[in-house]
C-alpha cells in the first residue's frame, strides 16, 4: 500500500482496541460484514480500523489518514469489496497521486475476524498487492444514541459542537474552513454514525474544499479512567473529478478526578 509523502493535514491518531466475538445477523445464510474491525496493513506496516455497518458501507483508516471506501457483500464465507484508495487532503501517495481504485477479496467469519487480500491502482499507474487480517472489536455493540454523542469536543485546536438534534459544527482556525453537518444513528443496536457535511470560507491551499459536500461513517469509544470520549469520522467526498478524504479525531477531556468509580 502507498505510503503518504507530505504532512498530513486532517489527521489524528487511531486508538487502540481489543477483540472479541460472534453474534447473529439478519436470519440469512451470509454473514454480515458489520462491525468495527481492527488490524495491520501487510504492505505500510501500519494500523488499519474499519467502521462497517450492517449494509456493508466501510471507511478503513490507515493511522496515516489514508482510507478504503466502498462497499462490502458477502457470501457464504466470502467478502468482497470494489474500493477507492483516498489520500487525506493536502497529502499525496509517492507517485503524487491522491486516489486510487481496487478490489478486496477474501474471507469472513462474523463478529470475529477476516482474512483478506487487495489490489489497489493509483491515478497514476501504480498498482500495490498486499493482505490484511482484521479482528472484531466488542465496542461495536455498544449501543448508538445522539444523547450519548452530543458534547463539546476538541480537534486539534478547535472546538467541535454536536448537539442533541445531531447538528455539528466546526471551525478550523488554520484554514478558516467552516464545516457543518449532521450526524445519525444507522442502527442504535451498534455503534456506528452516518456523518455528512459541507465545506465553506476555506481560505489558501484549502480554497479547493469549499462546496464540497462529504459524507462517511462514525464510531463513539466511550470515556474511561485513563482514555478520553472519542469519536472517529472517516469522510469522503467528490468535486468535479477529485475525491476528497478526510479523517477527524474528535476528543473529549479526561473525566474529572473522583468521577470515576
Amino acid at each position: 500500500m502507498n505510503r503518504l509523502i507530505k504532512p498530513i493535514a486532517i489527521l489524528m491518531t487511531l486508538a487502540a482496541a481489543s477483540c472479541g466475538g460472534g453474534s447473529g445477523y439478519g436470519g440469512g445464510s451470509n454473514p454480515s460484514p458489520g462491525g468495527i474491525w481492527m488490524g495491520t496493513d501487510s504492505v505500510s506496516g501500519l494500523p488499519l480500523e474499519g467502521i462497517v455497518d450492517e449494509a456493508g458501507e466501510f471507511h478503513f483508516i490507515r493511522s496515516d489518514g489514508a482510507q478504503w471506501v466502498g462497499t462490502a457483500t458477502t457470501s457464504g464465507n466470502s467478502i468482497t469489496a470494489d474500493a477507492q484508495e483516498l489520500a487525506p487532503f493536502g497529502t499525496t501517495f509517492q507517485d503524487g497521486s491522491t486516489q486510487g481504485t481496487g478490489t478486496i477479496t477474501g474471507t469472513i467469519t462474523e463478529r470475529s475476524s477476516i482474512q483478506a487480500t487487495y489490489t489497489f491502482k493509483t491515478s497514476m499507474g501504480t498498482q500495490t498487492s498486499g493482505s490484511i487480517n482484521l479482528s472484531f472489536n466488542d465496542a461495536y455493540y455498544e449501543s448508538s444514541s445522539l444523547s450519548r454523542l452530543a458534547d463539546h469536543y476538541m480537534y486539534q485546536n478547535n472546538t467541535v459542537t454536536i448537539d442533541a438534534s445531531g447538528n455539528i459544527s466546526v471551525t478550523d482556525m488554520a484554514s478558516r474552513c467552516t464545516v457543518s453537518g449532521t450526524v445519525t444513528s444507522i442502527d442504535a443496536t451498534y455503534n456506528t454514525y452516518k456523518v455528512q457535511g459541507s465545506f465553506g470560507g476555506c481560505q489558501g491551499a484549502s480554497a479547493p474544499l469549499n462546496g464540497v459536500d462529504v459524507s462517511g461513517l462514525g464510531t463513539l469509544e466511550l470515556s474511561t479512567c485513563t482514555t478520553p470520549k472519542t469519536f472517529i469520522i472517516g469522510v469522503s467526498g467528490m468535486s468535479g473529478a477529485n475525491t476528497y478524504a478526510s479523517v477527524y479525531t474528535l476528543v473529549k477531556h479526561l473525566p474529572l478526578m473522583g468521577a470515576c468509580d
